[in-house]
């Protein structure tokens, strides 16, 4: 009787911490350039990416360092956000910042990265030969080479990879938690493998 009742407490114990183990599937991730570190339970080592260059989703005084006119456009193509626009010295790639109603002045928190073929006009960064994220993601770059740098995406297709965090109560992402916003994604497309688009950034909730 008591080897029944033995094997039955293991069981729970046994079940108890498989449970526990499937909810904290995350590691220690990176998340700002300020190299602070913070344990997100929802993608197994998933590093959110947060700049590109030198500018940081959500930081004012990234923008103002850029010492540029700012010139926010009143929507962004096919949404409803205001934007703006950069491109680089040779004009040939656009990056997007995407301002949220009821940010801060200059606080973007979605940041695009496209190819500008038709020589889209946007501010000059003469300084900026390609535009690259904080993980080293450039347009041009293959898909497994993003893969690589990003790891397994959540939400993966032919042309796409599509990295989603999201937790409404901020209950299990600390690194949600920071910034009181429940939703984070990234979505990099693809064509014919290589990297065309790249844009990533807090959903507007």
């Amino acid at each position: 009787m008591i080897q029944k009742w033995l094997t039955i407490l293991m069981t729970m114990l046994i079940f108890i911490s498989c449970a526990n183990e499937s909810k904290t599937t995350g590691e220690v991730v990176e998340a700002d350039s300020n190299g602070t570190q913070y344990k997100d339970t929802l993608i197994n080592g998933f590093i959110p990416e947060m700049q590109v260059n030198s500018v940081e989703l959500l930081n004012a005084l990234s923008i103002e360092k850029l010492n540029q006119p700012i010139v926010v456009k009143s929507e962004s193509k096919g949404g409803i956000f205001p934007y703006v626009t950069f491109v680089n010295a040779s004009k040939t790639e656009i990056l997007k910042l995407i301002f949220h109603h009821g940010s801060g002045e200059n606080e973007f928190s979605e940041m695009e990265l496209s190819s500008n073929p038709n020589g889209q006009e946007g501010i000059l960064l003469e300084d900026i030969d390609h535009f690259q994220s904080g993980k080293g993601i450039r347009l041009g770059m293959t898909k497994a080479e993003v893969e690589k740098i990003l790891g397994k995406a959540n939400m993966p297709s032919p042309n796409k990879l599509r990295y989603r965090i999201v937790d409404v109560d901020l209950s299990d992402s600390d690194f949600l938690k920071k910034y009181n916003l429940p939703m984070y994604y990234i979505d990099a497309e693809f064509k014919d493998g290589i990297l065309v688009g790249y844009k990533f950034g807090f959903d507007y909730p």
